[in-house]
Order: structure tokens, then sequence, then C-alpha cells
């Protein structure tokens, strides 16, 4: 796993996206999309990372994580509110009796809209027809790269990825705008990429182990906006959770959530707009977190022993 290295501490906040079923396929090899990344991992071994997590933790929500108990302890968490989360993922944690957080985005519950990276990944590593060199205008940028080959489409898909993380929302449109326009891919959305509902929102925050958090509007990247357009983000995704599940959410996770697109400013932000506690994606001690910045560690699809090796590592300080 990656990720890891960091001071020692007591307790873990896990980080998870994607639960993919086992029977799923988006088409996409395993090898060069978003499970490459980090992204996604398979219900057998997520079903074995919570065995593993369950008998040598004490599996906490969230909202406890910086509080130190008599075990080592571990929370649960999945960013970006997908469909599987509900279908695939809350199952198995009922099984094992282990609590979760969800942070969904609120722009587009209903609509079906896929994120711009699932778009992405359609336009770039489907079997679409990809002209064998790409050349694409980001804001005032030139961009230019071969495509020819799966390998290279890969590259591409990455480099990309990284890229438009960090840009406004206009040029992360444009650019994906422009690839869908080359290569002809319908703006429809998968099963795979399905985002929850708001009826399978509220399903998980009737459920005594779950609970919902914000993950903003659009999962802009916050340090890319206007103070008025980040401060948005924040307080209107808590507003419209709020209509949807009868209470506003006291828990925040930044989207993409490492320091690049999270700083001081944001972090006062969610203060202010009520959030108790804001997850980022870095390595640390939850337990010694800052309120606004409580450290989470980014989970892979690995096995769980893998996973185990690398919790025990960082907790000993090694």
């Amino acid at each position: 796993m990656t990720g890891w290295g960091a001071r020692p501490g007591a307790n873990v906040v896990l980080s998870y996206h994607r639960i993919r079923p086992a029977a799923a396929s988006t088409g996409i090899p395993e090898a060069e999309g978003p499970a490459a990344v980090g992204m996604v991992v398979h219900e057998d071994r997520f079903r074995r990372h919570l065995a593993a997590l369950a008998g040598r933790y004490e599996v906490v929500p969230a909202r406890d994580a910086r509080r130190r108990g008599a075990r080592r302890r571990v929370a649960i968490t999945f960013d970006d509110g997908y469909a599987d989360n509900a279908v695939v993922a809350a199952p198995a944690l009922r099984h094992f009796g282990l609590p979760a957080t969800f942070f969904a985005t609120t722009v587009g519950l209903e609509a079906g809209t896929e994120y711009w990276w699932d778009r992405l990944e359609h336009a770039l590593l489907s079997a679409a027809p990809v002209p064998g060199r790409l050349r694409l205008r980001a804001g005032r940028a030139s961009i230019e790269m071969s495509a020819a080959t799966l390998d290279e489409r890969a590259t591409a898909f990455r480099t990309l990825t990284k890229l438009l993380r960090s840009s406004p929302p206009t040029v992360v449109e444009d650019v994906v705008g422009q690839l869908e326009a080359t290569t002809g891919v319908p703006l429809v959305a998968c099963d795979a990429h399905r985002r929850m509902s708001a009826a399978q929102l509220r399903e998980l925050a009737e459920h005594p182990l779950f609970e919902i958090g914000s993950h903003t509007c659009t999962h802009a990247c916050l340090r890319s906006l206007s103070r008025t357009a980040s401060r948005r983000e924040l307080t209107r995704s808590r507003e419209v959770l709020a209509e949807v599940l009868g209470a506003p959410p006291s828990l925040l996770a930044y989207p993409y959530g490492a320091p690049p697109s999270v700083g001081r400013r944001h972090r006062a932000e969610a203060r202010r707009a009520g959030y108790e506690l804001a997850f980022v994606n870095t390595a640390g001690s939850a337990d010694r977190s800052s309120p606004t910045a409580v450290h989470r560690l980014p989970v892979v699809d690995c096995e769980a022993e893998e996973l185990l090796a690398s919790v025990d590592s960082w907790m000993a300080g090694s």
C-alpha cells in the first residue's frame, strides 16, 4: 500500500471510494483504469478487509476517530457517494456490524450525471476510437499526448486526472468535453459510475451504523474557486443534505483532500459553515488531528494482510 508513512498514533481513519461488485465490469482493463490508482476496491477484498479490521481493532464511527479508547481504533469512510456504497458496501458493513460514514456530493443526486474522471475514463479507456495523437486546450495551455496504444491512453488518463483535479470547474468541463467530442462517447451514465440517489442516502442515514456527511456540492477543487464559490460549496451542500435527510450533516470530507486542494482559508470556512469535523486525505494520526483537518489514509485494492500490516506498521511508528 502507499501513503502510510507518518508519525505514530493510536487511531486511523480509512478512506474508500468505489466498491466493485464481484460480477461487475466496466470494460476497462483493471490495470489501466481507476482501480490502478486506488479508486476501486473489489467486493471480495473489501469483505476480507472488514473481517480483518473487526478482528484486530475497535472500529468506531468517524466522529469518534479523534477520541482514544482502550483499544486501537479504526474508522471507515467513503468518498464521492457512489451507488455501490449503498448496494455493495453497506450490506457487507451490516453483516460485520461495523459503522461507516459516507460523504456525498449534492449536485446531480437524481440526474444520473457522472463525475468528470468517470467521463474521462469512458472517453480514453473504453472501446471508443481515440486519435493516435491528442491535442487539447486547458485554459491558456496546450496539451499534446500520444494515444495510439492502450498504454499511452492509460498514461494520458493519469496525466489529465492529475492536471484536472486542481483546475477550475470551467477548465475541467472544457477539457473533458473536448475529449468526448473527439471520441464520440455519449453522455450516458453507466451502472458502475452511478451515484447514490436521495432515497439511498436517506436509507443509509436511518440505519444506526451509518452516517452521511458532505463532500461539497460539485466536488470542485476548493483552492481553484473564489471565496464566494468555495463558501457556497460548503454551505449549500449542507443545506441540500438537510433537506434530504431532515438534519444538516456535521461531518465534511474536502474534495481531493490533499494540501494543494485545501488551505487554511477553507478549513476556517468549514468551521463557520457549521461542520464539527472535516477530513483530509493526508497521512497522520486522527487523534492528533485538528477538527478541521482530520487525517485519513486512502485504501487501495490490496489483500487484507497487506492492509493490516500497513496499519500496524503505521500505528507502531515504523
